[in-house]
């Protein structure tokens, strides 16, 4: 009898978005449910598979590991297995829309936006935001570098595009967005940017540094 070989394989997999979940369809024909394992953190999954071929000579190692782009709720996440695919659905902590699934890592260029561009907005409220902004306030305290990355347009402009959001962003709120907005940058050190009053509004805002970095002080 040969002895049982085992190959590494790197699942196909796609996904898409609500405000409330992420949903990941790994493509695996005819899995078996009981050899499925997915192991849920706040920025990571794993999935792993071991499917053995019916002449029982060979195992196939299915690894998926995705290092996310926002933070997950794991007890509100779970998984289920259809005839073609595994589906992961993940519960994000905070109603929003990633545009990107997998996070960027640490040591990329990263978007700056000077605080001072909020000062220049004119102080008069418009009463509501404009419908094109296309952007939910309510509820809203993200991470700094998944704000930039949403609304990045392209290469060219990107710093500039950013800029202006901020500023319809500032100047269609009313009193307590322009609060939030300045209290939650100016207390994390520019890492947390929130329009939401009743959130910021409790306590300090703590700083929340990028994946896989270290807040330090200048002298350490």
């Amino acid at each position: 009898m040969e002895p049982t070989q085992q190959q590494q394989k790197k699942p196909r997999f796609d996904w898409y978005e609500t405000d409330q979940l992420i949903v990941i369809g790994v493509m695996i024909k005819q899995i078996d449910k009981s050899k499925v394992h997915v192991e849920f953190q706040p920025r990571r999954i794993i999935f792993t598979y071991e499917h053995q071929t019916e002449n029982d000579n060979e195992k196939i190692h299915y690894e998926l590991i995705l290092d996310l782009n926002g933070e997950i709720i794991p007890s509100e996440s779970n998984w289920k297995v259809t005839s073609v695919k595994a589906e992961i659905k993940l519960r994000k902590v905070a109603n929003y829309r990633w545009q990107k699934l997998e996070a960027v890592p640490c040591n990329q260029p990263k978007t700056c936006i000077p605080m001072n561009s909020l000062s220049k907005v004119t102080n008069t409220d418009s009463g509501g935001s404009s419908s094109n902004d296309n952007v939910k306030t309510k509820g809203m305290m993200r991470n700094w570098d998944e704000l930039v990355k949403q609304v990045e347009k392209d290469d060219e402009q990107e710093e500039n595009g950013v800029e202006d959001l901020f500023r319809r962003i500032y100047s269609s709120g009313d009193e307590n967005l322009r609060r939030a907005m300045n209290k939650s940058f100016v207390e994390s050190n520019g890492t947390v940017l929130s329009t939401n009053w009743n959130d910021v509004g409790k306590s300090t805002v703590e700083m929340k540094p990028p994946d896989n970095c270290e807040y330090r002080k200048w002298n350490e």
